[in-house]
């Protein structure tokens, strides 16, 4: 409660050290504070006049009076409005002619009062704990996720770089097969060219064979039909648990082999996949799937197939391809699901949203609480146009501004947000968001949340008068 005026010289008020206040209970003697906030009280709940208990109050001169305080309401709803304080003092000898008893009653009254105040103070400290107990487990919980996030992007990286790699290695052995072939075809060529070839051949596989190994991928290379001598590698079959030695020694077996070894409900889709290749529908066959270990335990494989050679109507004759074990990037890809799952359970709690912005298309994604918060309808595909509706056009450009700064300083974002919802409703957001790079420094994703404190700003909007 502020002071709007003060009539002449009060000795009751009294100006702090330090920041200056207009609030009275910071500015009124110690000795008054209590017996203003119980005057205040009972004046709102009566709505009417209300007189204290007299206190004894030293003065700077060392003079004693007893004084009492009386609140009158300026309006007939004084909650939120005006109310009138008078200050009635008496010196030692005057004070003697009052009602004792009068004053003991009133002062029973205080301290029923000194003890509801007490017990309000009691739950506001517990409220307090509890929502820092909560702000430390969504720090932690933010923190998993970032390392997730970080760990999988590695991931992802180093299999692109061994894709592209991969990818080129087998253009490079297409192209020396093919020059192969043509050799041997040719009758007239010598055979120094073939030998040339041959070593040409076995440098290109074992180049080959240096990144598979350092790639930890298996290669096979096979015709349609399958012949007898066709290949899959030791690498391959040592991803499955076996060596090269316990495949199948006639190879036109291995397509029921590998069957047998594939997840049941995987191996409707590789047959689909597979099925289509081999048909000319796709280019290339890549594919996820679960096949059985030699120790009876399934691991998640990716299998990649490219033709190195077609027919007229485009079906595959002979094709080439690789196959890695990916359990550990599965389990990587599980434990970033569940560590979101905790976050949002978290959030939720907290009546918190969260959102997700990536780099690479600028594409922006809620979670459901977010949709609550805008008052959007949840699955609605958030966009820029979208954003410059409901965000009031005043904070569209600094919240622009203030993220661009974020991730050029690699700090967190934080804004003031005026969402307008239904046509004219306006309501405050706090929006934060935390930039994230990838080990060379360059940002991918900002991850934040949104938080509607509407009721606080409303309930203290002489703090905000550029908001209301």
């Amino acid at each position: 409660m502020d002071i709007v005026y003060v009539k002449g010289k009060n000795p009751y008020l009294i100006r702090p050290d330090g920041e200056q206040s207009q609030n009275i209970f910071k500015n009124i003697n110690t000795s008054l504070s209590i017996e203003l906030r119980a005057a205040l009280h009972d004046s709102t709940k009566r709505n009417g006049m209300v007189k204290s208990n007299f206190q004894k109050v030293v003065l700077l001169d060392e003079v004693i009076r007893y004084v009492r305080v009386t609140v009158v309401p300026m309006s007939e709803k004084s909650r939120g409005g005006l109310s009138l304080i008078c200050f009635q003092e008496e010196d030692s000898e005057n004070f003697k002619s009052f009602d004792t008893k009068t004053v003991n009653n009133e002062s029973s009254h205080t301290k029923e009062l000194e003890f509801e105040l007490a017990k309000a103070k009691e739950y506001l400290q517990t409220v307090i704990e509890e929502l820092e107990t909560s702000n430390e487990e969504m720090q932690s919980l933010n923190e998993e996720l970032q390392s997730s996030n970080e760990e999988l992007q590695s991931s992802n990286e180093e299999l692109e770089t061994t894709n592209e790699e991969l990818q080129s290695t087998n253009e490079e052995l297409q192209t020396a097969y093919t020059e192969l072939r043509t050799i041997y075809d040719d009758k007239e060529e010598a055979g120094k060219e073939i030998v040339f070839l041959n070593k040409q051949y076995e440098q290109i596989n074992n180049r080959l064979e240096t990144a598979l190994k350092g790639a930890e991928m298996g290669i096979y290379d096979y015709h349609i039909p399958i012949l007898k001598e066709d290949v899959w590698s030791e690498q391959w079959a040592g991803i499955l648990g076996y060596t090269q030695g316990e495949l199948p020694h006639d190879k036109t077996n291995m397509i029921d082999w590998i069957d047998e070894r594939v997840h049941q409900d995987d191996l409707e889709n590789f047959h689909k996949r597979y099925k289509g290749y081999i048909a000319g529908v796709v280019e290339n066959c890549r594919v996820r799937l679960r096949m059985k270990h030699k120790k009876g335990n399934y691991i998640w494989v990716e299998n990649f197939a490219i033709a190195s050679r077609r027919d007229e109507q485009g079906k595959v004759l002979h094709t080439v391809g690789t196959m890695k074990d990916i359990t550990e990037d599965i389990n990587a890809q599980l434990l970033l699901t569940q560590s979101k799952e905790r976050l949002s359970l978290a959030t939720k709690s907290a009546n918190i949203g969260l959102w997700e912005m990536n780099s690479f298309d600028k594409g922006v994604y809620w979670d459901e609480r977010s949709y609550e918060i805008f008052g959007v309808e949840l699955g609605t595909e958030v966009t820029f146009e979208l954003l410059k509706k409901l965000i009031h056009p005043e904070d569209l450009e600094v919240i622009h501004k203030d993220m661009n700064i974020a991730i050029q300083e690699k700090r967190l974002h934080s804004s003031l947000i005026r969402i307008v919802k239904s046509g004219t409703e306006i309501i405050y957001v706090q929006g934060s968001g935390n930039p994230i790079f990838n080990q060379d420094g360059i940002f991918k994703q900002m991850i934040g949340t949104y938080i509607d404190i509407t009721e606080h700003i409303v309930k203290n909007r002489k703090k905000y008068p550029g908001m209301i």
